[in-house]
């Protein structure tokens, strides 16, 4: 494997809120919700610029949004106001 191919992640993953965390809550299993990932995502500094990051990933929660979400942005929603879809109790 050539490792020279492979890119560091951008500056702003160093603040990103997600960078103490592991595992599964960000690529919930099909027919979960992202929840997990999402009460993370909510408090995060750099949300925006990880959802901008995300945009053109189609698994895992990136920046409050799912695949389908993101998805649904790049067909022309726009990028601003969206809603996390946490329920306030949950926040």
């Amino acid at each position: 494997m050539n490792l020279d191919l492979v890119s560091p992640p951008p500056a702003w993953t160093e603040r990103a809120a997600c960078s103490a965390h592991y595992g599964d809550r960000w690529y919930p299993e099909h027919g979960h919700r992202a929840i997990h990932g999402k009460r993370t995502c909510f408090s995060c500094p750099v949300v925006e610029q990880c959802r901008e990051y995300g945009m053109d990933e189609f698994w895992g929660t990136w920046g409050g949004l799912t695949g389908k979400e993101r998805r649904a942005l790049g067909r022309g929603r726009g990028r601003r106001g969206i809603d996390f879809d946490i329920p306030e109790a949950d926040r």
